[in-house]
């Protein structure tokens, strides 16, 4: 990782003209499991309540109902980022592919492993209700799109942007505040080593490759449709959320 992060110092170099290899970011990385009920609280998220930002890229439809439904709850009213970032395949867009020739599965999701695949306003209907509850503004954009995508919405008779794009995008912003308690530990941050939500397993800075445990991976359901998935089977601890905190 630290490799990684050097090559694109070194990039950034060459294309700014500016010391950017010398201003690596370091992140710290947790292990831990969301969906407990104590989640929803921030003092479970320790110094990382009301972090600066937070990601869920291509994440949400590999989520079981059980959850699903404790995601917002868990991670805007319980961590509480000023900024979180959602991605998810949009179901529209799976004509586009269809057309080009990318085979979909018989329940027209393009993974074995998506539990759904929402349309915009799917997407934009749950982002909503989410924000509202929970005192934050919701935008959204959509990014990606297939090579050859002009012959693929000529053939099915759409102009424009008429499908989206592959992928779309919510930006939820917390409206205003500081989180309760978050300015007497947020100082300490650095001899942390563990908070109730889950322990250390790793620093990444410009000087090495962090020790990370993986956890376990329940087997994908194969053609599973989301309404046939059983919610006691639901595990959460088969996802990880990467959160960083910008100094």
């Amino acid at each position: 990782m630290a490799k990684q992060w050097q090559g694109l110092a070194e990039r950034g170099d060459k294309l700014t003209g500016g010391p950017v290899s010398k201003q690596l970011p370091s992140s710290r990385l947790f292990h831990g499991d969301i969906a407990t009920a104590n989640a929803t609280k921030p003092e479970f998220w320790g110094y990382l309540a009301g972090i600066d930002g937070a990601a869920l890229v291509e994440v949400v439809e590999h989520l079981d109902p059980t959850p699903l439904h404790n995601l917002g709850p868990c991670l805007l009213g319980g961590l509480q980022p000023k900024v979180l970032v959602v991605t998810t395949p949009n179901r529209e867009y799976n004509a586009v592919l269809h057309q080009l020739g990318n085979a979909l599965l018989p329940n027209k999701l393009r993974n074995t492993d998506h539990r759904f695949e929402w349309t915009r306003q799917e997407f934009e209907d749950w982002s909503k209700g989410l924000a509202g509850r929970h005192g934050y503004t919701v935008k959204f954009w959509g990014a990606g799109k297939a090579m050859h995508e002009g012959k693929a919405l000529s053939a099915l008779g759409v102009q424009g942007r008429g499908l989206g794009f592959a992928s779309q995008a919510a930006v939820f912003r917390r409206k205003a505040g500081e989180v309760q308690g978050r300015g007497q530990i947020v100082a300490q941050q650095d001899q942390i080593s563990s908070t109730p939500f889950g322990r250390l397993v790793g620093d990444i800075d410009s000087s090495g490759e962090p020790q990370v445990m993986m956890g376990s991976k329940r087997p994908s359901p194969r053609h599973q449709s989301p309404d046939s998935v059983d919610p006691s089977s639901a595990d959460a601890s088969s996802k990880r959320v990467r959160i960083d905190r910008a100094e």
